[in-house]
């Protein structure tokens, strides 16, 4: 997949107008940024939190996982192979599922314990997740993990 400038400005346009539109005060555009990697041997990028660090590589015969990890301990994972599945960790329950045509394509969590989130969404030959979001960043992780699955629908 290509990287295009104009996208990211387009992210960043939808971005404001979303703080504006469901006033989420501590929501702030700098507060992104724009992660690139590789992936199935094409360049990519994701928008995460700033604080993000990655993106790390762990390759397998199949493929590679590929991983952002940030200071509050929140993850997110991307999938670019066979073989293999991302899993939720087993304290998180599912909380919500979407269908497309009978498949599920996105699952919510929340660990009670921990009082954290997670995500698994499946798009095209990939699978994306984020694990131990707090409460406070998962309207963020949300709107980053919605662009991002969308963007890779209409390509």
């Amino acid at each position: 997949m290509a990287y295009y400038p104009t996208k990211h400005l387009l992210i960043t346009l939808f971005l404001l107008i979303s703080q504006i539109s469901f006033c989420q005060d501590d929501i702030k555009i700098d507060a992104f940024k724009t992660f690139n990697f590789r992936c199935y041997g094409q360049s990519d990028s994701i928008m995460l939190p700033d604080d993000c660090v990655g993106p790390r590589y762990y390759n397998y015969e199949e493929g590679c996982i590929i991983s952002f990890n940030s200071p509050d301990s929140a993850r997110v994972d991307i999938l670019c192979g066979g073989d293999a599945v991302l899993t939720i960790n087993k304290a998180y329950v599912v909380v919500d599922s979407i269908l497309d045509n009978g498949k599920i394509v996105s699952s919510s969590y929340y660990d009670k314990i921990t009082n954290k989130y997670a995500r698994k969404d499946y798009i095209l030959n990939s699978t994306i997740i984020y694990e131990n979001v707090s409460e406070e960043k998962k309207y963020e992780y949300n709107m980053l993990f919605n662009m991002f699955t969308e963007d890779r629908k209409t390509n």
